[in-house]
C-alpha cells in the first residue's frame, strides 16, 4: 500500500486553501485601496503583470480576483485597455425618521461603504403620508427613490391600490422567518425584503411595582390583572398606571385580534362581521385606558408623547414595541417587558419593516446590492448587537459584543416564546382603507362625544358594498 498517496491529497488540499487565501487577500487589498482613495473612480489599476509580481500570484489568479471585483461592481474591464475603477453610483433611499431610532443606520451605511466603496447612498426623508401609496408613487415614478423603506401596512396599501407594479420582484430572504417574508408577498411574489420586526408587548417600570407591593406581569396575565395593578400603581393620582396611544392602528387592533374579530367579504363586495363582538372590542379598548387607572387620563397625540411620559416616570405600564424600546436605553429609567395580557386569546400584532426596490430605477443593480447587504448576516448581526430592534434574519447572539449590555430587559428573548401568537393586521381580512376609516370614525366615540348607536350605524356603512373611501387622515 502506497501511503504517500494520502499525503499527496493532503498536500493538494493545503495548496488549494493557500491559493484561495492569497486570492482573497489580493481582492481585499484592492477593495481597501479603492475605499481609501488610493485608486479613485475612473483610475486604472496596475497591469495584471504588475499585480502578479506584487501579490506573488499567477496572471490567471489575478484575473480570477479581478473578476470578483467586476461582479461586485467595483471595477470595469475595458478590453485591450485595462481595469478601471467604476464611477460612483448614487442610490437614493426613501426613509422615515423612525429608522434612525430603530437602528444605528449611519454606522450601517459606513459598514456598507467599506464593502461597496463605489456606491453612494443618498437618504431621502419622506415623513408620513396620509396614504403611503399616494405619497410614495411620485417618488417612484419620477426617479426620486431607488429604494423604499416600508412596513406591512404600507405594502398592503400598495397592493390594495394596484401599485405593486412599481416594485421590483426579489427573491425571499434565506434563513429568515416565513411569516416576515409573507408580509411582503402577493400571489407568491416577494416585493420587499424584511429588515426588522416586533410584536406589540407590555412594557413596565418594575420599580413602581415594588413600590406598591404588586406582583410584576407574567405570562398568562389577564386584562383584569392589568386593571387591578393599574389602579394600585396610579397611587391616587401620582402617576398613570396604564397608558397607550389609543389612536395608533398599531395598538388598538390588538383588542380586535384577541377578541377573535374576523371580517368576511360577501359576494356583493361588502363585508360582514360579528357586530356585538366588534362593539365589545371598541368599548373594551376605550374603558381599558380611561377607566383602569382610577384617575382621569387624557388621550395622547403621538406615540412619542406616550414614551416621554413613561421616561419621566409618570406612567407605569404601556403598550410598546421592541422598536420603541430603543428610546428607553438612552435614559436612566428602569423598564421590563412582558407578553400582552390575555383576552379571549393571547394574540398580538406583528409589525415589520422591509426594503423594496423601484422597478423603474436606473440603478437597479446597485440598489439590489444595498438591499441584499441590509438582509445579510453581517448587517443583521450588527442590528442584533447594537440595538433592541429584532433583525429579520435568524442570527446568533454573542453577549460579549452586546453594545446594549445592562440595558436589555431580562425578558428580552420573550419574542421567541410568543412567536406563535403573532398576527398581521391583514389577517383581519379587512381592507386597509376601510380600517383607517373605521379608526377615524371611532375617535369621537373613544373621547365620549359619540354614543354606541351612532358608531354602530357608521360601522354598518363601512361594511356596505357601496362604501367609498375619502381622504381622511391616516396619521398615527
Amino acid at each position: 500500500m502506497d501511503i504517500t498517496r494520502g499525503f499527496g491529497r493532503m498536500a493538494k488540499k493545503t495548496d488549494q486553501r493557500t491559493f484561495q487565501a492569497k486570492v482573497k487577500q489580493f481582492v481585499e487589498a484592492l477593495k481597501e485601496d479603492i475605499a481609501s482613495g488610493v485608486y479613485r473612480p475612473g483610475d486604472f489599476l496596475p497591469s495584471e503583470e504588475t499585480l502578479s509580481r506584487q501579490f506573488d500570484l499567477s496572471n490567471r489568479s489575478i484575473r480570477h480576483g479581478l473578476d470578483q471585483l467586476v461582479q461586485e461592481g467595483l471595477i470595469v474591464k475595458q478590453p485591450r485597455v485595462g481595469n478601471r475603477v467604476a464611477s460612483n453610483t448614487i442610490v437614493k433611499v426613501a426613509y422615515r425618521d423612525s429608522l434612525i431610532r430603530d437602528v444605528e443606520f449611519e454606522r450601517l451605511l459606513a459598514l456598507f461603504h467599506t464593502r461597496y466603496p463605489t456606491i453612494r447612498i443618498q437618504l431621502v426623508r419622506t415623513g408620513v403620508f396620509p396614504s403611503f401609496a399616494d405619497g410614495m408613487t411620485p417618488y417612484l415614478d419620477y426617479g426620486q427613490a431607488d429604494i423604499v423603506l416600508m412596513n406591512h401596512f404600507d405594502f398592503r396599501d400598495m397592493l390594495e391600490s394596484g401599485r405593486l407594479d412599481r416594485l421590483e420582484p426579489v427573491q425571499p430572504i434565506e434563513g429568515g422567518y416565513d411569516k416576515l417574508n409573507g408580509a411582503f408577498q402577493a400571489d407568491g411574489v416577494q416585493y420587499a425584503l424584511p429588515f426588522l420586526y416586533s410584536p406589540v408587548v407590555l412594557c413596565y417600570n418594575p420599580e413602581h411595582f415594588r413600590e406598591v407591593g404588586v406582583n410584576e406581569p407574567v405570562s398568562g396575565w389577564t386584562w383584569d390583572d392589568l386593571r387591578f395593578a393599574a389602579g394600585k400603581l396610579s397611587g391616587g393620582g401620582r402617576r398613570i398606571g396604564f397608558f397607550y396611544h389609543l389612536l395608533s392602528i398599531n395598538r388598538w387592533l390588538v383588542f380586535l385580534l384577541q377578541n377573535g374579530i374576523q371580517f368576511t367579504q360577501k359576494n356583493d363586495g361588502g363585508y360582514e362581521v360579528d357586530l356585538p363582538l366588534l362593539m365589545d372590542s371598541f368599548r373594551f379598548s376605550r374603558d381599558l385606558l380611561f377607566k383602569s387607572n382610577g384617575i382621569p387620563v387624557f388621550a395622547s397625540e403621538t406615540e412619542e408623547e406616550v414614551m416621554q411620559i413613561f421616561r419621566e416616570g409618570r406612567a407605569s405600564m404601556l403598550l410598546a414595541t421592541y422598536f420603541s424600546l430603543n428610546d428607553l436605553i438612552k435614559d436612566n429609567i428602569a423598564f421590563e417587558i412582558a407578553p400582552l395580557p390575555q383576552g379571549k386569546s393571547d394574540q398580538t400584532l406583528l409589525l415589520t419593516t422591509g426594503w423594496a426596490i423601484n422597478r423603474a430605477s436606473n440603478e437597479k443593480e446597485a440598489a439590489l446590492q444595498f438591499v441584499h447587504f441590509l438582509s445579510s448576516p453581517e448587517a443583521q448581526d450588527f442590528v442584533r448587537h447594537t440595538s433592541l430592534s429584532l433583525p429579520a434574519l435568524k442570527v446568533p447572539f454573542d453577549s460579549a459584543r452586546d453594545e446594549c449590555v445592562n440595558r436589555r430587559p431580562s425578558r428580552f428573548d420573550l419574542h421567541h416564546e410568543i412567536a406563535s401568537t403573532y398576527r398581521l393586521h391583514s389577517e383581519l381580512m379587512f381592507p386597509l382603507n376601510r380600517l383607517y376609516a373605521l379608526r377615524n370614525a371611532l375617535k369621537l366615540y373613544w373621547f365620549g362625544l359619540k354614543d354606541e348607536t351612532i358608531i354602530l350605524e357608521e360601522v354598518k356603512a363601512l361594511l356596505a358594498p357601496d362604501w367609498k373611501a375619502d381622504n381622511e387622515s391616516r396619521f398615527d
